[in-house]
């Protein structure tokens, strides 16, 4: 079932400086199975090509407590309320993306605190804290205004997209279900950004609840 948690029991607070730039997400798993994705034009998060499939969330505002800032982001993002879940296990990415479980005193309690690279332009220092919860999208998603398009896939294609970077079309071929915001270019590629590629090495580790 994967390590067992090193150190002492930290408080969020310990473990996230109150100074450092962050945010919150959630990895959405819906009844029937499939997970929920934002998509991106990599052209307008990084220098790069193609489309990117990460987590709905973002930044946490200031005096926001860290579910105050789940429920928003989702509903910006999906139109939907977002039912938070408690992890019975947290585990800590680190800036490589090297993945240990920890002991952490919080609730709702997340499944990752990430500490991950980003655009020095976009984030000062170059650090961001990202906190990753499970939790259930309550209604019918629709993308919002801030993201491309949302994207329901199963756990399969998933691990298959980790290997190769389908194009928007071969996706919806392999089944996955694309809700558009706007227009994008079937052919484009698309990739895993670092949120859904740690959620798999979880998925080694640990079920959702």
């Amino acid at each position: 079932m994967g390590d067992a948690p090193r150190g002492k029991m930290k408080t969020l607070d310990e473990i996230v400086p109150a100074k450092a730039p962050q945010g919150a997400g959630v990895f959405c798993r819906l009844e029937d199975g499939r997970y929920l994705f934002a998509l991106y034009d990599a052209s307008q998060v990084e220098d790069g090509e193609g489309l990117i499939l990460g987590r709905i969330g973002g930044q946490r505002q200031a005096g926001e407590s860290w579910e105050d800032c789940v429920r928003r982001e989702v509903q910006e993002e999906t139109g939907c309320q977002a039912a938070v879940e408690s992890s019975a296990r947290c585990f800590f990415a680190d800036a490589e993306g090297r993945v240990e479980e920890i002991a952490v005193e919080a609730e709702p309690r997340p499944v990752l605190i990430s500490r991950q690279p980003a655009a020095g332009a976009v984030v000062p220092g170059g650090i961001y804290y990202n906190l990753l919860f499970w939790a259930r999208v309550l209604g019918e998603p629709r993308p919002g205004p801030e993201i491309d398009a949302l994207v329901l896939l199963d756990e399969a294609l998933l691990r298959e997209m980790a290997h190769s970077a389908p194009t928007l079309r071969e996706l919806t071929e392999k089944g996955a279900q694309v809700i558009l915001a706007r227009a994008l270019e079937a052919e484009a590629p698309v990739r895993l950004g670092r949120s859904p590629r740690v959620l798999l090495d979880l998925l080694n580790r640990i079920a959702p609840r």
